[in-house]
């Protein structure tokens, strides 16, 4: 999902009391792109100069250093310890206002950089051209080789590769779709998927030739390299790696921590923040979570007309509900719990239709919202017969879908999973707890689960792990980035469920966004009874909800009644006692 981005969300997080962020070096990142003159000129990455000059005076105020990237090597190696307040200052594209606007700025506050090039943008056409949905550029808008040059003999400016041809979308799926190239297997018409070896064989290519430019242009080989859309795969980064870049610049929004080198992430400001709004950001989790379930099997699949119909009225209902997050399955389950086949190609299983890809990159783009996929690992256990059949198959899921998380069930020793720390909310605090975790010491189910999952995550790096149980334990999974607790649509049956979630502490705030219920039904509520449980859900400090089943083609429960109490956008968060 594309939600706006304050620049505060990580500059504030050093000053808070956290020991998970103050007991570990840190830093933070920012990625500018265009400086502008007036709110409103370029495009929502842009920023006026006016912000600009106004973060750079903040930074200044109040004893932040920016950084280098020697500086995070240096720390990272142990020869000299980052600032308590440092900050990795980038700007992406090489549009022309980081020579007219950027530089003289630099040159007056002896602030460092990082410049990301796009090779062939450098030398491409005078005008800006269109490709697909990717606006490129002309030549007239970014800094030419000689202006390059002078910024790079100054020592404030060092620049990166932004990739030399991968800053644009590429055909990705049957339907069409166009996805970050980078990011993805390509899809010929003609020939099908990319094969991994050719995939392979594209992103060393196109990173040695970016490597090869800018060596020539400027003397030197860039070391890092920024990810165009932020968007990669751990193929891509081994790529990346064996081309030689110690540095890859991403953009999720978090701290950056010098055990997680390679990755520097970055925070990406959207629609020109105010200097209010960059030092105003609370430090914590704040987003409520409202998840809806899609069956791809309701969109009518195998009729290319109808399911391209059925997927719009589903995405505008999404909308309608005010959703955060879709979850959609990835496998069509038969009778004994058996998977008849799934909605994307892989090795092992018959496919029943190719839609998968295309409805997880369609969700998320038109409905800017997040999207977490669904795939039993006990049903594919059962079907395949051996564990690595499994692990090939989620590995084969990480390929089609660009999703954001994955979501499983049936997985109790994951979702009771406790330590010390277990109350710290922060999506690296998760993910530090998982990478940690022995999975040999978890039972065979739950440890094939998260093998599972780890496949996923070594083709989409960052993915979230979401969990569904029946059972209220001592608090939300330690290594789950969201536990969903099953509950009944019963006013009694469901208010018990909460009574015993708020009694064991999940309501807490360091924990509630970290939390919530999966109303199950065997048919989809209507609008009124989802509502009133949604509404106690609510009262009792919930934020986190989703249910299933759905129908969407049927509107049922209905959008535009249930969404006032289950909307995101409408939800009225506890004031604080």
């Amino acid at each position: 999902m594309r939600v706006r981005l304050l620049l505060a969300v990580m500059l504030l997080v050093p000053l808070t009391p956290l020991a998970s962020v103050r007991a570990r070096p840190h830093y933070v990142a920012v990625a500018f792109h265009d400086v502008v003159d007036r709110a409103g000129d370029g495009d929502e990455n842009s920023v006026t100069a006016a912000n600009l000059v106004g973060f750079f005076e903040w930074l200044r105020g109040n004893d932040w250093t920016a950084i280098t990237l020697d500086d995070i090597a240096r720390a990272q190696s142990g020869a000299r310890p980052l600032p308590d307040r440092a900050v990795l200052i980038t700007f992406d594209d090489g549009y022309r206002s980081l020579y007219t606007r950027v530089y003289p700025l630099l040159l007056a506050y002896k602030i460092p950089i990082v410049a990301a090039l796009v090779g062939n943008w450098m030398g491409g056409p005078a005008e800006t051209v269109r490709r697909g949905d990717d606006v490129i550029p002309g030549t007239r808008l970014l800094i030419s080789w000689d202006e390059t040059r002078e910024m790079a003999r100054s020592g404030l400016v060092e620049f990166a590769s932004h990739t030399y041809d991968l800053h644009h979308s590429q055909l990705a799926n049957p339907q069409g779709s166009e996805m970050p190239a980078a990011a993805i297997r390509a899809y010929a018409r003609a020939a099908g998927y990319e094969t991994e070896t050719s995939y392979r064989q594209r992103i060393r290519a196109d990173l040695e030739q970016s490597r090869a430019l800018l060596q020539k242009e400027l003397g030197v080989a860039p070391r890092a390299l920024v990810w165009p859309f932020g968007r990669y795969t751990q193929v891509a980064q081994d790529e990346a790696l064996a081309a030689n870049y110690r540095f890859l610049l991403t953009l999720e929004p978090e701290p950056g921590f010098l055990e997680d080198m390679p990755n520097v992430p970055r925070l990406l400001p959207v629609r020109n923040p105010d200097l209010r709004s960059m030092v105003s950001y609370p430090v914590a989790p704040s987003t409520a979570v409202r998840l809806v379930h899609l069956n791809p099997q309701t969109l009518s699949p195998t009729d290319a007309a109808a399911f391209e119909k059925n997927l719009g009225a589903a995405i505008e209902r999404v909308k309608t509900l005010g959703a955060t997050t879709v979850v959609v399955d990835a496998a069509w389950r038969g009778p004994q719990d058996r998977l008849e086949g799934t909605w994307f190609p892989n090795r092992v299983l018959p496919m029943k239709s190719d839609v998968l890809s295309r409805i997880v990159w369609q969700v998320r783009t038109r409905a800017g919202v997040n999207v977490a996929v669904s795939l039993p690992v006990s049903d594919a256990r059962a079907t395949l017969g051996t564990d690595d059949a499994v692990v090939r198959l989620f590995e084969d899921l990480g390929y089609s879908a660009l999703a954001d998380a994955v979501l499983f069930d049936n997985v109790p020793a994951l979702a009771a999973f406790q330590t010390d720390d277990s109350s710290l909310p922060f999506r690296w605090d998760v993910r530090r707890r998982r990478s940690s975790l022995d999975a040999s010491r978890l039972p065979a189910a739950d440890d094939l689960t998260l093998r599972a999952f780890l496949a996923f995550e070594r083709v989409r790096p960052r993915t979230r792990l979401f969990v569904l149980t029946p059972t209220v334990g001592d608090g939300p999974s330690a290594v789950a980035d969201l536990t969903l607790v099953e509950a009944p649509l019963s006013a009694k049956p469901f208010g018990e469920v909460v009574n015993r979630l708020a009694a064991a502490g999940w309501m807490q705030p360091d924990r509630r966004y970290s939390s919530g219920v999966w109303i199950l039904t065997e048919k989809p509520p209507s609008a009124a009874a989802l509502s009133i449980d949604v509404r106690l859900f609510q009262r009792r400090g919930g934020v986190a909800f989703g249910w299933q089943q759905d129908d969407p083609l049927a509107d049922e429960p209905k959008a535009a009644l249930a969404a006032p109490a289950v909307s995101a956008a409408t939800f009225p968060l506890l004031p604080k006692k």
